[in-house]
């Protein structure tokens, strides 16, 4: 190829890359990462709320093994709108996670999907409250 095209192939093939990029997965950080729990056998998750680019919040769990032995987990999440008391509840079922293992989804990809969920509209996450129950098998 000459060098008439390969500049004009290279700009083009680049802006495709930054397109990609900022049409797929980009998270607006809503609000910042907080302690959920953690259990008495050393799981601990947190929580962030974000918006993956549709305008609708999504409630993600990070969760972090820390226990030293692999766990099948599941959880039940409360969340709470400290002024109006509206109620969501979020059942994670149970998987599998390695010890020493951190599972943190986000919005790029479908990694995790089980610890990402869309906030119930009538919750401002402002003022939201959350709490969790573990369950082991």
């Amino acid at each position: 190829m000459n060098n008439y095209f390969m500049k004009p192939t290279f700009i083009f093939l680049v802006s495709l890359l930054f397109l990609n990029a900022n049409s797929y997965g980009q998270e607006k950080l809503l609000l910042n990462s907080k302690i959920l729990g953690e259990a008495d056998f050393h799981f601990d998750t947190f929580y962030k709320i974000v918006d993956c680019g549709n305008g609708k919040p999504k409630f993600l769990i990070t969760a972090f093994n820390e226990s030293g032995k692999d766990l099948n987990i599941a959880f039940d999440i409360t969340l709470e709108d400290t002024v109006t008391k509206f109620t969501q509840q979020i059942n994670v079922p149970f998987f599998f996670i390695k010890a020493f293992d951190l599972q943190m989804p986000s919005c790029a990809d479908n990694k995790y999907a089980n610890l990402k969920y869309d906030l119930d509209s009538r919750i401002n996450y402002n003022q939201i409250k959350a709490t969790i129950k573990f369950r082991t098998k």
